[in-house]
């Protein structure tokens, strides 16, 4: 592994005030609109205008530290939810062990696995005290019940748990018919067959809840000094993760795709690459804006992986496809370009129609696919074939994606919170920016050691 002299952020703070302002904001417009989008433009245009190594500021580590405790202490309400009958010392209780076991293994690495399992135990009591009523619940478990009677998921229809005014906010009307959802399983087949286990364990979500868990592991993995493992350690913690997994949202088995294929970069397993690629492409249909990044993976991982992830990508869409391309198409394109404005949702266009600006819905579909393909052709054309900058192209391309949307929710914010910190965790190992590490040859030795 040779050390980077030509990286493009000689930083990592603006990712770390990014990762701030997503973690606050996707919660509500003003800090994403007035602060994020304007930042990320600065972003873009400093990286494409620094090209020199430098060390990292003096102010990395507080804000690293700062995003790891907003990370624990932001998800307090959630906390009060489960447990609402129960003392207020309760929640504060959990929120203390959970910010103790995040200081320990950030400062004691050793026992890190030791605080995975009390985030396991924290998000499968999450999962066992909070039940949503909204309607992803609904269409994964049945989704997944008809696929396990071998009926074909995308044929189905759903019972809607919506009363007639939420019902003409959340779905267009072409797609309710006499008080059902009537369109199938919405999401690729990938997700599928990820969320499985879940769904045989008796709730869906624990393959979200370890999915989140086994990125953790990777991106620990994947780091090598204190900014990353602050970070890291509160990433299961964090409101976004917690939300988004009670919540039957799909994007955690996506971050999962996107920390597979980071950390079989940075070893060269260009199997494990291919698994994660397949992931990637076929748990959700934005992951089309993220095509131009596979120049970074193959220039790691080689045309064979590419060509094997994207050939059994293509066979598993096609088989479902083929089972009826009409069911298929309605629910897995046309649904999506037919959806309403979400008023409750984070975005840029969303804020505008809201403000009385005209925007057809079809044309602001076709801009935020266009915006993420921008960034992530930027990330083909400035940055180098990288782990971190793979992991980076994913959250910022996605960020653009979901700021032009007419739909942005708490689990797209994740998604792109998720990628930025995999890219934060693996920046030393690929960039050679850290203050820890070397800046010489000894550097590839001491990552050698540490993963031995």
């Amino acid at each position: 592994m040779s050390v980077n002299t030509d990286s493009p952020w000689p930083t990592r703070l603006p990712l770390l005030v990014l990762l701030l302002l997503i973690a606050a904001g996707a919660f509500g417009t003003a800090p994403i609109l007035a602060v994020s989008v304007p930042l990320t433009g600065l972003l873009v245009v400093a990286a494409a205008a620094t090209r020199s190594r430098g060390s990292e500021s003096s102010l990395t580590r507080p804000a690293a530290v700062v995003v790891a405790l907003l990370g624990v202490v932001v998800p307090f309400p959630l906390v009060v939810l489960a447990v609402p009958d129960a003392p207020v010392l309760v929640p504060v209780a959990v929120v203390v062990v959970m910010m103790a076991s995040s200081v320990m293994a950030t400062l004691w690495p050793s026992t890190f696995y030791l605080h995975l399992a009390v985030m396991a135990g924290y998000l499968v009591t999450m999962i066992q005290r909070i039940h949503p009523t909204g309607d992803v619940g609904i269409l994964v478990e049945d989704s997944l019940d008809g696929l396990l009677r071998g009926v074909n998921p995308y044929s189905l229809t759903f019972p809607n748990p919506y009363n007639a005014e939420d019902t003409a906010a959340f779905w267009s009307p072409e797609f309710i018919d006499r008080g059902r959802l009537d369109v199938g399983y919405p999401y690729l087949p990938g997700s599928l067959f990820a969320d499985l286990p879940g769904h045989l364990l008796g709730d869906v979500r624990y393959s979200s809840a370890l999915a989140v868990l086994v990125t953790t592991a990777l991106a620990w993995r994947l780091t090598s000094e204190l900014v990353g493992r602050v970070v890291v350690a509160t990433l299961p913690a964090n409101a976004l993760s917690v939300t988004t997994v009670v919540s039957y949202w799909v994007e955690p088995l996506m971050l999962l795709g996107v920390a597979i294929v980071a950390f079989a970069m940075a070893r060269a397993w260009g199997r494990l690459g291919a698994i994660g690629l397949v992931l990637l492409l076929t748990t959700k249909q934005y992951a089309v804006v993220l095509l131009p990044i596979e120049r970074h993976i193959r220039a790691r991982l080689g045309t064979t992986c590419i060509l094997a992830a994207v050939g059994t990508s293509a066979l598993l869409v096609a088989g479902f496809f083929l089972l009826g391309p009409a069911d298929f198409w309605r629910s897995v394109v046309l649904l999506h370009l037919e959806q309403p404005f979400r008023s409750d949702s984070v975005s840029l266009t969303v804020d505008l129609v809201g403000a009385g600006v005209p925007i057809p819905a079809d044309a602001m579909s076709v801009l935020s696919v266009v915006g993420g393909l921008a960034v992530s052709l930027w990330i083909r054309r400035t940055a180098e074939p990288s782990a971190t900058w793979t992991a980076l192209g994913v959250g910022l391309a996605l960020l653009a994606t979901v700021l032009l949307s007419k739909q942005g929710h708490v689990n797209y914010y994740f998604l792109v919170y998720g990628c930025l910190v995999i890219g934060v965790a693996a920046w030393p190992g690929d960039l050679g920016t850290s203050p820890d590490l070397p800046m010489d040859g000894s550097r590839e030795a001491s990552l050698v050691e540490r993963d031995h």
